[in-house]
């Protein structure tokens, strides 16, 4: 997973290459180590938040992961997307639709350019 990522090689020296390919962008949507953390991440989220609204749990998201607040946009998408997602699980009879929609929405926020590039 590291490779597709141009991991630098410590024996021979701690550069790395830099390279931008749609297989990185692939790597990381499929990654089961993204998978596994953002389901983490929305489970600790959930747990501080309690029974919150959709538009606290995207703040607290964004927060959390990007260190920033999401703009008004940015918002109205992540709602428009978790009410898309919740109606998706519910009528495939997912036992916990809104979770699930929620843990989907951390899986984006890290594939975020912001999250993935250091500025």
């Amino acid at each position: 997973f590291v490779s597709m990522f141009d991991d630098a090689d410590v024996v021979l020296c701690y550069r790395r290459g830099e390279s931008i390919i749609p297989q990185q962008a692939l790597a990381l949507a499929n990654s089961k180590l993204a998978l596994a953390m953002s389901r983490r991440i929305a489970a600790r989220l959930q747990e501080k938040l309690g029974k919150s609204t959709d538009e606290h749990f995207i703040k607290a998201a964004f927060g959390t992961v990007l260190l920033v607040q999401p703009t008004s946009e940015e918002t109205v998408a992540c709602r428009e997307m978790l009410e898309k997602s919740t109606t998706a699980l519910s009528s495939s009879k997912h036992p916990q639709p809104a979770v699930r929609a929620r843990e989907n929405l951390v899986q984006v926020l890290l594939n975020h350019n912001n999250f993935v590039t250091i500025r």
